[in-house]
Parts: structure tokens; sequence; C-alpha cells
């Protein structure tokens, strides 16, 4: 799902997307990670509540928008086991059906993910 959840922000085919270098579909996942598709509307959104009284974080009300206004170091560009489980894309891929019997679970020999 995550490869269709790619496909459909960069507006290309699933066929198209897998065509490519495997490092900039990594590359494409790691910049929605940062920034999440639709995060600029979510924010609009929020500003308009701020003026409606609303408080708190932003996040707190649109998810999209933890990766804006709390920004995680950048990772040394090397895809390591804990980098993918905690992207964005991981979890979705995790909430897909099928998705807790992922095979990537069961490597623990090596740290990297296999290209």
């Amino acid at each position: 799902m995550a490869l269709f959840e790619l496909a459909f922000c960069l507006r290309v085919s699933v066929f198209e997307l897998t065509s490519r270098p495997w490092d900039e579909v990594l590359g494409w996942m790691n910049y929605f990670d940062r920034r999440p598709y639709g995060w600029r509307d979510d924010d609009r959104t929020f500003k308009y509540l701020q003026t409606q009284g609303a408080k708190g974080k932003p996040w707190a009300y649109f998810s999209s928008l933890l990766p804006i206004y709390n920004p995680v170091a950048p990772t040394t560009g090397k895809l390591t086991m804990k980098n993918l489980k905690t992207s964005t894309m991981f979890q979705k891929m995790l909430a897909a059906q099928g998705g807790d019997k992922l095979e990537i679970f069961n490597e623990t020999q090596n740290d990297s993910v296999r290209h």
C-alpha cells in the first residue's frame, strides 16, 4: 500500500514508480515523511481554528503537522531497520491488510534493509 500511496502523491502509476531506481523511491518516501501530503492544507486549517479559539499543539489536531513543527534531524541517508520502522510510510504498510506479517520482521542478522 505504501507504493500506491507514494504513486498517488507523485501522480504516477505504480508501474512507473517501481521502474525508477530504488534510491529515488526511498528518497521520495523520506521526503513525504518530512513533508506529508496535504500538510499545507492542514496547517492553513489549524491557523483558522486558532482564530476561532482552538488551543493546543498543531499536531494534536493534524498528525501531518508533527514533522513540520517538530522536525527530526536528517538521517545519514542509510536505510536501517530503526529508520524504516519509525517512518510514516512503514506505519502505513503495517496498517495495510496483512501488514503485521511483513517478512522484514524476520530479518535480525543485518540492520540494513536490502535493496
